[in-house]
């Protein structure tokens, strides 16, 4: 099944695939569906992944201040990766280009995006790894 929307309508989708964080937009067409059949039976939707019991913690200034910088410091590195995945995507496009037109692609191209690629796989395994410690620690606190 496929869909067209007019530029307002893909903006609309856009901002609502946005407010219910969906990267993929099947996944978000199918939540849509989902809120849209709950409103039209007059039931409250729910998502699933909100429907964890809220409770309340206490956390110090410190605690908050060491998670706030911890989140920032992981979302700056993965913007980071990011904005490299796009450079190298360019490079590789770059390169199948050259060699589509039969040209011949230097090896030594290949290899510096193969070493980029595993610089950007080490730096987001330390990423990982800082996710992983900062939950270790969240579930400490709660």
């Amino acid at each position: 099944m496929s869909s067209r929307l007019d530029e307002s309508g893909s903006d609309d989708f856009a901002f609502v695939k946005s407010e219910l964080r969906m990267s993929s937009s099947s996944e978000a067409i199918r939540e849509i569906v989902k809120i849209a059949a709950a409103v039209l039976r007059d039931e409250k939707y729910q998502d699933a992944s909100r429907a964890q019991e809220l409770r309340t913690v206490d956390l110090d200034e410190d605690q908050i201040a060491s998670l706030k910088e911890s989140l920032d410091r992981n979302a700056t590195g993965y913007l980071d990766a990011t904005f490299q995945f796009q450079k190298i995507g360019n490079n590789i496009n770059q390169l199948a280009r050259s060699a589509n037109s039969g040209d011949r692609v230097p090896t030594a191209a290949l290899k510096q995006v193969s070493r980029h690629l595993a610089r950007i796989q080490e730096f987001l395994e330390l990423l990982a790894d800082r996710d992983g410690a900062r939950s270790q620690t969240l579930r400490r606190w709660l």
